[in-house]
């Protein structure tokens, strides 16, 4: 990876966003077109993109599709859309998808062949000879069932990507080019402005991408809120000094990268100023935790799902003590696992956690645990609902799901899952 500001200027740019280095969650199976060639699903920015890579060089070339055989470039809808790669097969052809927030994913298939040009940048017409063509149907729920009738998934939103211009700065930190980019769902069927829901990702280092996601569709297409997704510095996606600059600075940069973005879409007139709720797991939750206590005049409701509250008590308690002594302190010996060893360690970490300023919590807040979750313990969880519960003035709920890790995607429990976090809002705000 490499900051966007150094990429060759033939790479092309995603919303205004030269590319920053591979950014690649796994690669597909077999993802070899040619000895020379391989295709990898990247996160540029906000955006899902599909590149093909010379194995050679470590040239990059985007694929573009445009689902209008008469036009010449993507639409503004189109640019925001994400495509995933699926598969691909030398002989047979690359299969892939693209789906936007409103959009649920879309199959399509085209010819290897034509993704072997020297083009600077590829683009698929629908439509032509030898191009984009949909291989997704129905499937029924068995051989011995017709297809059942499903619930319409699409819905109808406003997607607009935020890219604020006007960074918080943090002490000992230059904000430079660091893009931070929020990715804004309005619910076009909404008469007045909706109340919003922002969510930060967890991680820290992951993203927030322009795909289809259920849980967001949820509760911007069903419960009707504008849905803010914030990727704050540290995400991936952005280039290298977009990852690097978090670690040490978790609990400062991050929240005040959230905070800035909720307040310039509090004063757009986008949203009702008023009903501002935040929802949050992993490191989402511990930023929620961090808002909801700094903050509490900003956010009216909270949702922290197996969120990290306390540094020092979880460094013994995870699955993964480097993570909180990378973000927490910069730095992790590998050969040798200990809990902190000093005042100044546990001083460190303390300070960075949530739990310092839970004094400062008045907003209603929902917590949802995994009880197996091996890597940021219920613990941390109940640390936090426990403090709230001792108040006797804060509306408080608990969920505790047996049988579900960090993720909590077991079936009954996701649905459930969101289901109260609906109900939580729509009690709240």
């Amino acid at each position: 990876v490499w900051d966007p500001k150094d990429s060759p200027a033939d790479y092309g740019s995603v919303l205004g966003l030269c590319f920053p280095g591979l950014f690649l969650q796994q690669l597909a199976t077999y993802c070899f077109l040619s000895p020379k060639y391989l295709l990898a699903t990247t996160s540029w920015g906000s955006v899902s993109k599909i590149v093909r890579i010379d194995t050679a060089t470590g040239g990059v070339v985007p694929i573009q599709n445009v689902f209008d055989k008469e036009q010449t470039t993507r639409t503004a809808s189109e640019d925001i859309q994400s495509d995933t790669l699926l598969c691909v097969n030398p002989k047979k052809g690359v299969v892939a998808c693209t789906s936007s927030p409103g959009k649920i994913p879309s199959v399509w298939s085209v010819p290897a062949s034509r993704l072997l040009g020297d083009e600077e940048e590829i683009v698929l017409r629908s439509g032509q000879e030898a191009m984009l063509s949909s291989v997704s149907a129905p499937i029924a729920a068995s051989k011995f069932s017709s297809v059942p009738l499903s619930p319409k998934l699409d819905f109808e939103c406003d997607v607009q990507v935020l890219l604020d211009q006007d960074l918080p700065q943090v002490e000992g930190f230059e904000a430079g080019s660091i893009p931070v980019q929020t990715i804004l769902l309005i619910p076009k069927e909404a008469t007045n402005p909706p109340p919003l829901v922002v969510i930060p990702h967890g991680g820290p280092h992951s993203v927030s991408l322009t795909a289809f996601a259920p849980s967001t569709a949820f509760l911007c297409g069903h419960g009707g809120y504008a849905v803010a997704l914030v990727n704050y510095r540290g995400s991936t996606g952005f280039g290298q000094k977009g990852v690097s600059c978090l670690p040490t600075r978790i609990g400062s940069l991050d929240v005040r990268d959230v905070l800035a973005a909720t307040m310039e879409i509090k004063s757009s007139g986008l949203v009702d100023p008023n009903r501002i709720g935040i929802c949050g797991g992993s490191h989402g939750g511990f930023l929620t935790a961090h808002l909801t206590s700094q903050y509490p005049e900003v956010f009216r409701a909270a949702v922290m799902r197996n969120p990290v509250v306390n540094l020092p008590s979880m460094v013994t308690a995870t699955d993964i003590p480097d993570w909180c002594y990378v973000e927490g302190l910069g730095e992790y010996d590998w050969s040798s696992y200990r809990p902190p060893m000093s005042t100044d360690e546990i001083s460190e970490l303390w300070s960075k956690s949530p739990i310092r300023h839970v004094s400062g919590v008045s907003t209603p807040t929902l917590v949802a645990l995994g009880m197996q979750d091996l890597r940021v313990p219920p613990s941390q969880g109940l640390e936090w609902y426990h403090t709230l519960r001792a108040k006797r003035t804060i509306p408080t709920k608990l969920l505790m799901y047996e049988g579900n890790d960090h993720a909590i995607i077991g079936v009954a429990a996701e649905a459930d899952h969101w289901i109260n976090i609906k109900q939580w809002f729509d009690e709240h705000l």
